[in-house]
């Protein structure tokens, strides 16, 4: 089925906050392969010289939406005047207000710029954009997909999960034509907390760019002669960087010389540095900030170790880009990409001396590390971009009866 798309976005790179964006600009990449010619809206324009020729970009309002990278979990989401209004308050619940806001706001905007656009089906990627998914069907009468990425549950580690974006999540997917997850662990959590039945869900694993171009040449020459074990994610409660940090305390221990990064922000940001301060690990945990893009790479690259902590990881993109770069993979049981990555080392959240056990298994061993090593690429190198648009496909041939 080659048909036109209208596809609903909150973020895109370079503009995107984590694996929401990527997996947007991966999947829509495959997508256009396919012959699907995809109409991408987002709430502000892309920037000047950016531009994909597998789709038409389109903005609700660039002067009322603006996305700007601050130092929230929410990033980059929030508007720029709002922004300064909020950043000194700790009220987890007038970010959502003002976000649940902009979302129906947006999806009022969206629903109009539908109308303009041919398109066979409705594609809207998490709860910011079920507001315009559901305005844009009923505008349209178009069948409508709701792929969700993270729930509520997710976000908030479990932990006092706010309702009203619990509600927005169930009435995308109670309005949908299908549901799309990127697992099955979320295709559990949408059945166990918002009663969706499961014939109604499609299970797409997310994917990864292929890496053809491993020996170009990337700065990993630092601290050579040191075990280095990364974390690269949002420095929020979903996350789990305080394991990661209690986990670091518990190696150096035994492995004095190690070195713990955290690649990311977030609002856990400030609480992480002083306990690491406090537990006198300062000389060992280094604080990297958001990387992507060629310092991402030569993170992993340099890396012995790579550890996902997740209290509730839907997928897990990094756990793969991490494996792609020959680095081997430690992941919580509660996570997606273990469905996909078997090789990768599953363990508990909270189990800290078990995660300690393997890394320093990881890190003394060369026979093990090398295993992991080998199988993680294989897995790895399987899961594409291409793989998951020929299921999304299939996805809209239900819909459309094709």
């Amino acid at each position: 089925m080659q048909k036109p798309i209208f596809m609903i976005g909150w973020e895109f790179p370079p503009h995107n906050s984590g694996g929401l964006g990527v997996a947007c600009a991966g999947l829509t990449r495959g997508l256009a392969s396919l012959g699907h010619q995809i109409v991408f809206t987002l709430p502000q324009s892309m920037p000047a010289g950016v531009s994909h020729q597998s789709m038409s970009f389109v903005h609700a309002d660039g002067q009322k939406m603006k996305m700007i990278h601050v130092n929230s979990f929410l990033q980059p989401y929030l508007q720029k005047q709002r922004t300064w209004e909020k950043q000194f308050e700790n009220h987890v619940q007038q970010y959502y207000s003002d976000m649940v806001e902009e979302a129906e706001k947006y999806g009022d905007t969206v629903s109009e710029l539908a109308g303009e656009h041919e398109h066979q089906v409705i594609h809207a990627h998490d709860w910011m954009s079920i507001p315009a998914g559901i305005k844009s069907k009923q505008k349209s009468g178009r069948p409508l997909v709701v792929h969700i990425h993270s729930t509520e549950y997710d976000r908030s580690g479990g932990f006092r999960p706010q309702s009203n974006i619990a509600d927005i999540e169930y009435r995308g997917m109670d309005a949908a034509d299908r549901v799309v997850t990127v697992s099955h662990y979320t295709k559990r959590m949408l059945e166990q907390y918002y009663s969706i039945p499961s014939e109604k869900i499609d299970v797409v694993h997310n994917g990864i760019d292929p890496n053809p171009d491993f020996h170009q040449q990337v700065l990993t020459e630092y601290l050579q002669d040191r075990p280095l074990i990364v974390f690269v994610g949002r420095l929020t409660i979903q996350k789990g960087p305080e394991y990661f940090l209690s986990v670091a305390k518990e190696v150096i221990a035994l492995s004095p010389r190690a070195v713990f990064v955290l690649a990311g922000h977030g609002d856990m940001y400030q609480s992480l540095l002083v306990s690491a301060a406090e537990q006198g690990l300062s000389g060992s945990v280094l604080f990297a900030g958001f990387l992507r893009g060629k310092e991402k790479t030569q993170l992993f690259r340099r890396a012995n170790v790579f550890v996902m902590p997740s209290v509730s990881e839907p997928f897990g993109i990094v756990a793969l880009e991490a494996a792609l770069e020959r680095t081997p993979v430690v992941v919580s049981k509660t996570s997606g990409v273990s469905e996909v990555l078997p090789h990768a080392v599953p363990i508990d959240f909270w189990d800290v001396h078990k995660m300690r056990d393997a890394i320093v298994d990881l890190i003394s061993d060369p026979a093990t590390h090398a295993q992991h090593v080998a199988a993680g690429l294989n897995h790895a190198n399987a899961l594409t971009w291409d793989k998951a648009a020929r299921e999304i496909d299939q996805v809209y041939r239900r819909v459309v009866g094709a």
